[in-house]
């Protein structure tokens, strides 16, 4: 019958938790914590839906597939159904219930468990229980008994009063021990006297097993355990048993110096052994049949992993690293592994994306692929192969973002950015990458080269570059030369002396404006003349004159020459104000509406 099994890394061979692999005598295995007393995760048999007598329907309509079928211990696996929306209120794997996270009414997420072997995942829905079929837990092999690798005695029992005893032999090997009259257990009445008694063994012993012999004068049974075996005659205090395979000593036990007793053999002792180590035995007088048939061994691990990768989250453009460190480093043969679209494992291929693949650090270069890709590393060494915990490679993208520059104009001599992400939340944005806000715009920004950066709560950061570009020119006020309306002409003019030149344009109503530097036929009134470059404006006001106002025709006095005066004179008499001036040439005008020493002569007054 199967026995108990501890588990312990060599390194910490003396202070670790001692995790027990307990199987009862029934078969059944499972897990015990020395510290704790916990269950971990315990092999059980696959197991069906569960439904009440109106539901009857069949695991694979609801449960369709899974992905990975296979992997280490912290795998993600997807579960793919229907129906997942609805009702779920737990995911176990062998019964133990695990975290979970519905991702779809198809899929839904959950995770290998630490300390787990192969079995299958339950999704309970509403009293309904749905099965997938049973996932391989890739583990380590790199385990071997301090004990040897042949049969050895683990224990020996003498119960008081009576005559009865058993003698307990294990098989630490992982095969079963076919005997084949190949192994012979034999009793001496006394420690280095001949055998009394010698015991032909029959059958066969399965792996991690026991083999109870009973010796036994006809008293009552004492233990109420399985018997596999009688050599008969009952043992006492002194007693020595050796065992023999095809004639050769292989182990010896000896029984202490007073009846009543039980002696076992200690987890961590060397067996079989030709020679007695009294050290290698635990004694007591308080004689008990609670551990016959449940021999403890040690099992160390000859090969371990010191430290198992861990997940990793990096940015987009990015290089992820995995370590593995493992004992003996120097003889490992490091292999990375990955899970492919199809969730099979596959070898990770050396190349510009990924490095160091048959090394005990991977790196993965983060630029074309996609997120959720899960890693392990396989360590070969020349008796054993270790397996590393499953890692989840997390890519962050890079922010994405759009903007806005309000450039300096004509009115403000700095400008502005406005920015909006394409998708996501949470950024922090910065202009010197120094100083980051959370605010999306940047104002009052001098005209420049800048580089905005956008970060994310993890550190993930894009850099867009922008520039502010200086506030335009904005041109000097106009230098004119005006033309005003004549009495022949209703209208009247300017033409602009500066600024002028490429560029420039001109305008009276803001609206309409031209090249030319003359504006002709321009109605008395008063006016603004915008000039504008680049977009930027002058203004300068201008007024056209009214046209001229037609005087009467004038009513004069003459006075001619006379005898005693050789020139006249001319009296305006209307009209008459200081608004007229007076001319009898049409070139020199005067206020003065009076011409005195005037030749005679035909004149044109005007």
């Amino acid at each position: 019958m199967k026995k108990n099994t501890i588990t312990i890394p060599l390194l910490s061979l003396l202070f670790s938790l001692i995790i027990l692999a307990v199987t009862t005598m029934s078969g059944k295995e499972k897990s015990l914590n020395v510290s704790e007393l916990k269950q971990p995760f315990e092999k059980s048999p696959s197991y069906h839906h569960t439904a009440n007598k109106k539901d009857q329907t069949a695991d694979s309509d609801y449960i369709l597939s899974m992905v990975p079928a296979s992997g280490p211990e912290k795998t993600k696996v997807i579960i793919y159904g229907r129906g997942f929306y609805t009702l779920i209120t737990a995911v176990t794997f062998n019964n133990h219930a695990i975290a979970f996270t519905v991702l779809s009414d198809t899929e839904i997420q959950v995770e290998v468990p630490e300390n787990s072997v192969s079995g299958v995942f339950t999704v309970i829905s509403s009293g309904d229980t749905f099965s997938t079929s049973v996932f391989n837990v890739m583990s380590s092999d790199c385990s071997g008994s301090v004990l040897g690798t042949d049969l050895y005695i683990s224990e020996l029992y003498d119960h008081v009063p009576g005559s009865y005893g058993v003698i307990e032999l294990y098989n630490p090997t992982g095969n079963v021990i076919n005997f084949n009259g190949q192994y012979v257990l034999e009793r001496a009445g006394d420690i280095g006297g001949p055998a009394s008694y010698t015991l032909v063994l029959t059958g066969s012993v399965g792996p991690e097993s026991t083999y109870l012999v009973l010796s036994s004068q006809g008293s009552a049974p004492g233990c109420n355990v399985p018997i596999n075996a009688n050599m008969g005659s009952g043992i006492n205090s002194n007693d020595e048993f050796k065992l023999r395979k095809n004639g050769t000593l292989i182990d010896i036990a000896r029984a202490p110096n007073y009846n009543g007793y039980t002696v076992i053999r200690k987890p961590n002792a060397s067996a079989p052994t030709s020679n007695y180590n009294n050290a290698d035995w635990n004694s007591t007088s308080n004689f008990s049949c609670a551990n016959l048939g449940n021999h403890v061994v040690v099992s160390v691990v000859t090969q371990s992993i010191l430290t198992q990768p861990v997940n990793a989250t990096v940015c987009k453009n990015n290089t992820a690293v995995f370590n593995v460190y493992v004992t003996n480093a120097a003889s490992a043969v490091y292999q990375w592994k990955m899970s492919d679209a199809s969730g099979l494992w596959v070898n990770v291929p050396e190349g510009a994306v990924y490095s160091g693949t048959n090394t005990a650090s991977l790196s993965v270069l983060t630029n074309d692929i996609a997120t959720g890709i899960q890693f392990y590393c396989e360590i070969t060494y020349p008796t054993c192969t270790l397996t590393s915990q499953t890692v989840q490679l997390t890519i962050t993208h890079l922010p994405e973002v759009t903007f806005d520059i309000t450039n300096p104009d004509c009115d403000t001599a700095t400008g502005q950015i406005t920015i909006t992400p394409v998708s996501g939340s949470g950024f922090l944005y910065s202009i010197n990458d120094i100083d980051f806000q959370t605010d999306p715009y940047f104002n009052n920004l001098l005209p420049g080269s800048y580089t905005l950066t956008v970060k994310t709560i993890g550190n993930c950061s894009s850099n867009f570059p922008f520039i502010i570009t200086p506030s335009p020119d904005i041109p000097p006020i106009a230098e004119v030369q005006i033309t005003h309306p004549g009495c022949e002409d209703t209208t009247g003019g300017f033409i602009i002396i500066s600024p002028v030149g490429s560029g420039f344009t001109y305008s009276l109503d803001g609206i309409t404006f031209q090249d030319s530097t003359e504006f002709e036929n321009v109605a008395p009134g008063d006016y603004t003349l915008i000039v504008k470059q680049g977009g930027c404006t002058s203004d300068k006001n201008i007024s056209i004159h009214p046209v001229p106002v037609q005087p009467s025709v004038p009513v004069v006095t003459i006075t001619q020459p006379d005898c005693g005066q050789s020139a006249g004179s001319l009296q305006i008499n209307t009209p008459a104000g200081n608004e007229f001036t007076y001319s009898i040439n049409g070139v020199d005008y005067q206020n003065a509406p009076l011409f005195s020493d005037l030749s005679p002569a035909v004149i044109l007054l005007q």
